[in-house]
């Protein structure tokens, strides 16, 4: 039976919305793809896995080969390093003894020098304090810089006499210097006393001036009260008093 059944007539419902006659095949079919997956899956899953069991396994032993040729190569550098160690300290020993060796001889030739110098110097003129070997052998009369041993005992004490003429010169000169300061004062002095006088005639004639312009001023202010009263009384006897000016505006006429 299916929906195109020739043996059911035109009026007869055989197709309905939503009817699905393929269930069941198509339920099945799905199921066998499902299992045909899952076991795919799982090959592939345990090839994964039997892959993956392989490469940790061919690490492991990579990681083994390499820890053996680090073993090596560390065992290998520790002799190196050893023997680099000792051959330094071999060859440091040997500097260190060859610099021993330049050192003393070095120490040797120094004091060799230092006592052939101290013998020269003593057996040469250099340090000797020979007046003459100041002098010139070309000239006598000339000294040399360079071996100049200082002066004779002659003209030490002509310098010693020169410094004695020029103390006392000196002497003498300050006891000038000081009478003549002391003139310069005295001078002074009896100028400021004179200044003194002066300032106090000074003071004195202008009192008197004072006292001369009080009288004169005096004497004009009473001519001037004189002339002020003539005028009043006399010339202009009918002069208008305050009081005639202070009435106006007091009453209403």
């Amino acid at each position: 039976v299916s929906d195109d059944d020739e043996r059911l007539g035109a009026s007869s419902l055989q197709k309905f919305h939503g009817e699905d006659l393929t269930h069941s095949y198509r339920i099945k079919t799905q199921q066998d793809e499902l299992r045909e997956w899952c076991s795919e899956a799982i090959a592939e899953k345990e090839r994964a896995k039997a892959q993956t069991a392989q490469e940790e396994m061919e690490f492991a032993m990579s990681m083994m080969e390499m820890d053996m040729l680090k073993t090596q190569l560390e065992v290998s550098a520790r002799g190196a390093r050893k023997a680099t160690t000792s051959a330094v300290a071999e060859y440091n020993i040997a500097l260190a003894q060859a610099k021993k060796e330049r050192e003393r001889a070095a120490q040797i030739a120094e004091v060799q020098d230092n006592v052939e110098e101290i013998q020269n110097n003593l057996a040469s003129t250099v340090l000797t304090e020979d007046p003459s070997m100041g002098h010139s052998f070309i000239a006598p009369n000339r000294l040399r810089p360079d071996h100049y041993k200082g002066m004779s005992v002659a003209e030490q004490q002509a310098i010693l006499a020169e410094q004695a003429a020029q103390a006392a010169l000196k002497l003498e000169r300050a006891a000038a210097i000081k009478a003549q300061s002391a003139a310069i004062d005295s001078e002074l002095e009896y100028l400021r006393q004179m200044r003194c006088q002066t300032e106090a005639q000074v003071s004195l004639k202008r009192a008197e001036m004072r006292k001369m312009v009080q009288e004169e001023n005096k004497q004009l202010s009473e001519q001037q009260k004189a002339s002020k009263r003539y005028l009043d009384k006399v010339v202009y006897p009918g002069k208008i008093e305050d009081h005639y000016f202070n009435q106006f505006n007091t009453t209403s006429r």
